[in-house]
């Protein structure tokens, strides 16, 4: 029954296999679907005004769902395949050995195996295993993928009652079958009449038994890591086993404490939170740096993950009801369209608010737009936005963030002047000017040979430092 036991522990383990496989497409989906929730969520409430840390978070999101991409395909999926094809082959060579011996059985007379009680008597060949050896039922079902755990597989091997020592796996019964007898002269296998010594050592149910010169031993399993040659489908189907018990990959929303000591999010924060280079010295106390950014980490899990079951937002589907709770929708078809609709939407507000307003004339923008892009520091911010561009040559003290029609253009805010090239945009210390001499005042201290930071241009002034093209 041991045997049995341990083609059904295999059978485990081929379950939390499968789990595994699955493990990274399902981490890779509750990523990307959180990082989805966050930017819809920042499009409807916060019309599309992204802080650093919110930044920082949805990096982080692509950045895990990337590391699960990793684990989902290659070398990681092959590996977990080939423990998979193992185990299931030890199984189906146990059951097929032991399924065997059942049906070597005569009448009353002999069996090639016996009954589980204890009493050593014979063991009709139609008893069926799934009650008393459920392990050697064959069975043609599906696998059903859960996180399965064993109980009689350890580190080292197995202890299904086969752990001992190797000794004899017959019986002595009057009832037992001459198969065990060994491969000495007298085994009729190869001579029906006067036997012949078997040269070869035939193993049987993936090299638990071994016919030896006057019997037929069990293995011991205490130990199946040094069995590659001896029993090389058991210590494949035990290393599957170990395979099978490392940690699967899984989305896990992280609270404020749990981002603080994440090795990957504290990168993050370094390079988006804090506009630190990777070149740049350690920075001490990373930890209480975010969690003084992020803040405690009950309010931080309302913000950030809580809230998607109360916020409500248009039905992508079109459908009834016209708004449901965000994180009601799951697909990322429809939540990538979502966040489409909010964004379409912020722009247009955008468009409204940068608009010419009617009779001011010349078709010129109001300087809402180039308001809004100089009042950013952070460059990371700024071109992300779907109307700024961020030049770090800019002169010193000047804004590096400024409004470019170009690019608005191109992200579908209309704006009453295209920007061509050698056009230039407005900057607060040049359009506050009304008249021509004030406007080339700005320039007393440029020196010769050096661009001019205003210029009077189609009666106005503009910031000349900078050139979209």
């Amino acid at each position: 029954r041991g045997a049995c036991k341990l083609a059904g522990e295999f059978k485990k383990v081929q379950n939390r296999l499968v789990y595994r496989i699955e493990a990274p497409g399902k981490a890779l989906e509750g990523y990307i679907r959180q990082l989805l929730w966050t930017k819809i969520l920042i499009e409807k409430q916060q019309k599309g005004n992204y802080t650093k840390k919110d930044i920082a978070l949805i990096n982080y999101y692509a950045e895990q769902a990337q590391k699960a991409l990793a684990q989902a395909q290659g070398a990681p999926t092959t590996k977990l395949a080939f423990a998979l094809r193992n185990s299931a082959a030890a199984e189906a060579a146990i059951q097929e050995s032991i399924n065997m011996f059942g049906q070597i059985a005569a009448g009353d007379s002999h069996s090639c195996l016996e009954k589980t009680d204890g009493s050593n008597d014979l063991r009709p060949h139609n008893t069926a295993f799934s009650n008393d050896a459920p392990g050697c039922k064959i069975s043609t079902a599906d696998l059903s993928g859960g996180d399965e755990q064993t109980e009689h597989l350890n580190a080292r091997g197995a202890n299904t009652g086969l752990q001992g020592s190797k000794a004899s796996a017959t019986s002595t019964s009057a009832l037992a079958c001459k198969f065990s007898q060994g491969k000495s002269s007298t085994n009729k296998l190869l001579n029906s009449g006067a036997g012949a010594t078997i040269a070869g050592t035939p193993r049987f149910a993936a090299g638990l038994f071994v016919m030896e010169a006057a019997d037929i031993d069990h293995t011991s399993t205490a130990d199946l890591t040094t069995a590659a040659t001896t029993a090389p489908l058991l210590h494949a189907a035990h290393a599957a086993y170990l395979l099978s018990q490392q940690t699967a990959p899984a989305f896990k929303f992280k609270d404020t404490d749990e981002l603080a000591v994440d090795t990957d999010f504290q990168h993050e924060f370094i390079k988006t939170v804090l506009n630190q280079k990777d070149s740049a010295p350690p920075i001490g106390n990373i930890a209480d740096k975010i969690k003084a950014e992020y803040g405690p980490k009950d309010a931080m899990k309302r913000q950030y993950n809580d809230i998607f079951a109360t916020t409500e937002v248009k039905n992508p589907a079109g459908d009834e009801p016209a708004t449901k709770n965000l994180n009601s929708i799951t697909k990322i078809d429809e939540l990538t369209r979502l966040l489409y609709f909010y964004q379409q939407e912020n722009i247009k507000a955008l468009r409204n608010k940068i608009k010419t307003p009617e009779g001011s004339g010349g078709g010129k923008s109001n300087g809402a737009g180039e308001k809004i892009c100089t009042d950013i520091t952070d460059v990371t911010e700024c071109n992300n936005k779907p109307y700024c561009s961020y030049n770090e040559s800019t002169a010193e003290g000047d804004k590096k963030c400024q409004f470019n029609e170009t690019k608005a253009s191109k992200s579908g805010v209309p704006v009453a002047q295209a920007q061509t090239e050698g056009t230039s945009t407005a900057s607060d210390r040049c359009t506050k000017h009304t008249k021509k001499e004030d406007c080339e005042a700005e320039n007393k201290n440029v020196k010769a040979g050096e661009k001019s930071v205003c210029g009077w241009i189609e009666d106005m002034c503009k910031y000349s430092s900078f050139h979209y093209k």
